[in-house]
């Protein structure tokens, strides 16, 4: 009689362990196993993102203008060497290695000295004023006080005219409200003349000051005839 033995499944070799992704900023190779620690100063696979410099000022350009400092590209952003933290600790003194938290540099680590100047701060820089000093700096936001009269060391003002001290131009000769105060000087817009913008005083007559005598009033006509009829009858001389 023969006997029909039951099919046994075979037993495939043991499975490869799967791949784990390297942590962030971990080396290249041993992508099998974690690694205790990850390099410093490197991002060979670019692990890093671009850094925002925002907040950090660079400092006065030519122009006069206050300029923060440029966002670093994720092309120059760098590890920066912390342990891997265990599992669970998410401390920042390690990295955690799956973000960039802790693990790559963060806008305090590299905008203070990355010196390379960004866009105009605000506020932005206003006609003949100037950076108030002490400030654009560091993490300090720009103030800003008028440049003194009679300069115009960023060339805001056209026609070669200068500042007025007050955060002006000048204004050109003749062309204060329409009057013509002057044809040789510009005058500022200010205190210093502000009597020539008061209404002029009318003309003083030649006649004034000097004393007439009044006039002779005639008497009316009734005295008139009263003095006529009182007035004495001339008597005839003696034949």
């Amino acid at each position: 009689m023969r006997v029909t033995r039951p099919t046994v499944a075979r037993r495939s070799g043991p499975s490869a362990p799967p791949t784990m992704p390297a942590p962030v900023c971990a080396p290249p190779a041993g992508m099998a196993r974690r690694p205790t620690a990850h390099r410093s100063g490197l991002d060979l696979r670019d692990d890093c993102g671009q850094i925002n410099c925002s907040a950090y000022y660079w400092g006065i350009a030519a122009d006069g203008s206050c300029r923060t400092r440029a966002n670093v590209p994720a092309a120059e952003a760098l590890c920066l060497g912390k342990p891997l933290c265990a599992v669970g600790d998410n401390s920042p003194t390690c990295c955690n290695g799956t973000t960039g938290a802790n693990c790559c540099e963060a806008p305090s680590d590299r905008c203070p000295t990355y010196d390379v100047p960004g866009p105009e701060a605000s506020p932005p820089r206003t006609t003949c004023k100037q950076v108030t000093a002490g400030t654009c700096t560091s993490q300090a936001g720009p103030t800003y006080t008028p440049v003194p009269v009679n300069t115009d060391p960023f060339n805001d003002c056209a026609g070669g005219l200068n500042c007025n001290g007050a955060g002006a131009c000048l204004k050109p000769a003749g062309t204060l409200c329409g009057r013509q105060p002057s044809a040789t000087a510009d005058l500022p817009a200010s205190t210093a003349f502000a009597a020539a913008l008061a209404p002029a005083a009318p003309a003083r007559p030649a006649t004034w000051g000097a004393r007439s005598a009044p006039a002779r009033r005639s008497p009316p006509p009734a005295i008139r005839i009263a003095a006529t009829a009182r007035a004495p009858t001339a008597t005839p001389a003696p034949a």
